[in-house]
């Protein structure tokens, strides 16, 4: 059965343990949001570091990304693939820069 619904976790003080963001990246997280209105640059660089470790342990099933509100976010490969197919079919002015 394909499963519809995404789940998006915000990395707070309860993901502080490495073993709890694993559990949670194996379970099916399809997003983490990192938002800087709620820590310090130096607790986000803390969980993006583990957050980096655990995909290298677990392989490329994630992806990292800043989004429009200036959070962080991490997606799945399969996830990653659906956001660039829905950006790839926006019309683009020629006057638009892709960089």
């Amino acid at each position: 059965m394909l499963r519809k619904t995404k789940i998006i976790c915000t990395l707070g003080p309860a993901t502080e343990d490495e073993g709890i963001l694993r559990r949670l990246m194996l379970g099916g997280m399809n997003a983490a949001r990192f938002n800087f209105s709620h820590c310090t640059h130096e607790d986000a660089a803390h969980k993006l570091e583990a957050v980096t470790r655990l995909r290298e342990e677990l392989g490329p099933r994630f992806f990292i990304t800043r989004g429009l509100d200036n959070c962080l976010f991490v997606y799945s490969p399969e996830e990653w693939q659906a956001l660039a197919d829905k950006l790839s079919k926006l019309p683009m002015s020629k006057s638009t820069p892709l960089s």
